[in-house]
């Protein structure tokens, strides 16, 4: 493992402890509660206000209701729009959600550089485990940055460890195949079903194929 390698992985490891600070308003504590009350239109609407505001976490929100489409009218532009405001202000799911529409191209064409960005500001900023796990992902594969098993390790361990499916999934495929580490079938068979059962796809696919299915 190369000195600039060494470099990068400690200076992610380090950034790690680093906490973002977010400041809530009352237009956002009245939209909690509006929505906690079943008021949905007026939650929506103090949501966006609150947005407005400045405030990172009624960007999310309103993102995430958009996103969702279980309050409101689905629509992902708006969605993707309030996550991108949320994250330029430090929101880490924001950026790790952003991130996601980005990676799999499902609601815009797929952008891994801008993907990888989101999810670099979610896990090196945020501390986020999604965007450590995705961040590992994409380190792993080489997809959008230079390949690097060692930093994806790093990042998987990370994320692994704050209960993200896919840095799980990520850590047993190391350990199947015995890459950096100790190769351990059964324990990498253990975390593929616990990953599995916790949402990711992949884990699913690499339990199956594992089982002989």
């Amino acid at each position: 493992m190369n000195t600039s390698r060494i470099n990068k992985v400690f200076s992610i490891l380090l950034l790690f402890t680093v906490s973002p600070i977010f400041m809530f308003g009352n237009t956002l504590e009245d939209a909690n509660k509006a929505f906690d009350g079943a008021n949905y239109e007026k939650a929506v609407k103090l949501y966006e206000k609150s947005c407005i505001e400045g405030s990172a976490g009624g960007c999310f929100e309103i993102g995430r209701i958009y996103f969702d489409g279980q309050i409101a009218k689905t629509n992902f532009k708006k969605a993707v729009s309030y996550y991108e405001k949320a994250c330029a202000n430090g929101h880490a799911e924001s950026c790790y959600r952003a991130g996601n529409v980005y990676y799999k191209g499902d609601v815009q064409k797929r952008d891994l550089s801008k993907a990888l960005d989101r999810f670099t500001n979610a896990c090196v900023k945020g501390n986020n485990a999604g965007g450590c796990g995705m961040l590992g992902t994409m380190s792993y594969k080489g997809e959008g940055t230079e390949k690097d098993v060692y930093a994806a390790l790093e990042l998987f361990k990370f994320a692994s460890k704050n209960g993200d499916p896919e840095g799980i999934n990520g850590l047993a495929q190391m350990l199947e195949k015995g890459e950096v580490v100790k190769a351990d079938k059964n324990k990498a068979l253990r975390m593929y079903e616990k990953a599995c059962k916790d949402g990711s796809d992949a884990a699913c696919e690499n339990l199956y194929r594992m089982q002989g299915h």
